[in-house]
């Protein structure tokens, strides 16, 4: 009897052991599922992160596009007007009497050029404000 009990009292504490040894496994793989899920949230929320720093860089590129466009059109339409404009004096002065006169023919010159530094001026002047809108968006990225 004393060695049924012996007996028992053995398997009772193999049943414990085991049980412990259990528990500790399932925790410890319950911990691993945590720092698993733990890294899957950190990986997806640095994936979120430069998702959404592309889009703001798209943005500020579209911005930016958007000026050098709208820059390239009122150049063109700057130039275009300036050369309307060049033509008709070139004709009413053509036209005019003037134009036999060597003196006049030579102020005639000389305001076309002017009007050609002042228009110059005019557009670098454009693009100077343009840049000043890029870097400005820029630096609105940059502080981000």
């Amino acid at each position: 009897m004393k060695k049924k009990l012996s007996i028992t009292l053995i398997v009772c504490a193999l049943l414990v052991v085991s049980l412990i040894v259990y528990a500790s496994v399932q925790n410890a793989r319950q911990k691993r599922l945590d720092a698993e899920r733990v890294a899957a949230e950190a990986r997806q929320e640095e994936i979120d992160k430069r998702r959404e720093e592309e889009a703001e860089k798209k943005r500020i590129q579209e911005k930016i596009d958007e000026i050098e466009i709208s820059l390239e059109r009122e150049l063109k339409r700057r130039k275009a007007e300036r050369e309307t404009a060049a033509l008709k004096r070139r004709v009413d002065f053509t036209i005019s009497d003037d134009s036999q006169d060597p003196l006049k023919v030579a102020e005639f010159k000389s305001n076309e050029a002017f009007l050609k530094v002042k228009a110059a001026e005019a557009d670098l002047e454009l693009v100077n404000k343009a840049a000043d809108m890029k870097e400005k968006i820029l630096a609105g990225q940059s502080e981000k």
